[in-house]
């Protein structure tokens, strides 16, 4: 089943909500939030997104993501999916940063607001297997070497999220 999630104008004001198929479709604006995670060592942890996902399958991505669903704040749609995602339960989160991102892949019309948010946590998590397939804790500096030496195997929304969170620390 579609879910329905948050529709908002050029300005990021709640107008009403539409399934998320339809959102892309039509190229509705919507919001997304990404939860990078840290260990104790300053590590970024990053999953590698299943093959069945329906946009970058395969892929490497933010430790946890997702669309804002209809009645819900950015901030609850974080804590949401980081426990759908990895199984992680958290009381707050810390928010980084927002930015806006238009573009299109295949038949979809992604128009979309964000809203980086901070975790830190150093135990164990459950994968959900239908979204994540594996996941690893990294430096930062390897993983911006890694973008730039094989930028085909990471997400536009990680090179986007990684670079905002960056510019903010």
């Amino acid at each position: 089943m579609d879910k329905k999630i948050a529709i908002v104008d050029e300005n990021n004001q709640v107008v009403g909500s539409s399934d998320r198929s339809e959102a892309h479709k039509q190229g509705l604006w919507h919001r997304i939030v990404v939860v990078l995670v840290f260990n104790n060592r300053s590590q970024l942890y990053i999953q590698k997104r299943s093959p069945n996902a329906d946009t970058s399958p395969n892929m490497w991505d933010h430790s946890a993501a997702g669309h804002v669903d209809e009645g819900e704040e950015p901030e609850q749609a974080a804590k949401r999916e980081l426990n759908e995602e990895l199984g992680i339960k958290a009381n707050a989160l810390e928010f980084i940063s927002s930015f806006k991102t238009q573009r299109e892949e295949k038949d979809k019309k992604l128009n979309r607001f964000w809203s980086i948010y901070r975790f830190s946590f150093d135990g164990s998590m459950t994968l959900q297997e239908s979204e994540v397939s594996e996941g690893k804790f990294v430096d930062i500096d390897w993983l911006k070497n890694e973008i730039d030496t094989n930028p085909k195997d990471y997400t536009d929304g990680l090179k986007s999220s990684l670079e905002a969170y960056l510019r903010n620390q």
